[in-house]
């Protein structure tokens, strides 16, 4: 197996479909399945999820044994955008403003293409303290600036 395998096209849509899948699985196991006379409302969510499952594995082991077209560096840009906004709302509440910005600007930042740790480490400070000034102090929002 080639390290390139895993950056082929054909894989990483695998392993996505596999990943909704198994999410769907995660969620839909309080359903009740039922039988194929009697069918439950998890029945047809959890075939769409094997066929799924089947399909993205089938792609999966292809993009393995075969390769593939690589994705590109660019590819990535909305994945990485689409995760710095989700750590940001998941992490927010529980951990505060600042460990939030920090993770938003740190992983959004992987989505350019020439990363400057030093310019990234400005932005995250300046954003923390621009964000405590107008959000905290100026707008009075009870919003927790550490997670202690």
């Amino acid at each position: 197996m080639k390290h390139e395998a895993l950056l082929s096209k054909e894989f990483l849509s695998g392993a996505t479909f596999m990943l909704i899948a198994a999410l769907a699985l995660y969620f839909g196991r309080d359903l009740t399945i039922g039988t194929a006379t009697r069918m439950g409302p998890g029945f047809f969510p959890l075939g769409l999820a094997l066929c799924l499952m089947a399909i993205g594995l089938a792609a999966a082991v292809k993009g393995l044994l075969f390769g593939g077209e690589l994705v590109e560096r660019t590819t990535f840009r909305p994945f990485f955008v689409f995760l710095a906004v989700l750590c940001f709302a998941v992490l927010i509440g529980p951990f505060g403003l600042v460990a939030a910005l920090t993770a938003l600007i740190g992983i959004g930042s992987l989505s350019g293409m020439a990363i400057r740790p030093l310019q990234v480490l400005a932005l995250i400070v300046l954003l923390c303290v621009f964000s405590w000034a107008v959000f905290v102090w100026g707008l009075n929002m009870p919003l927790a600036i550490w997670p202690f």
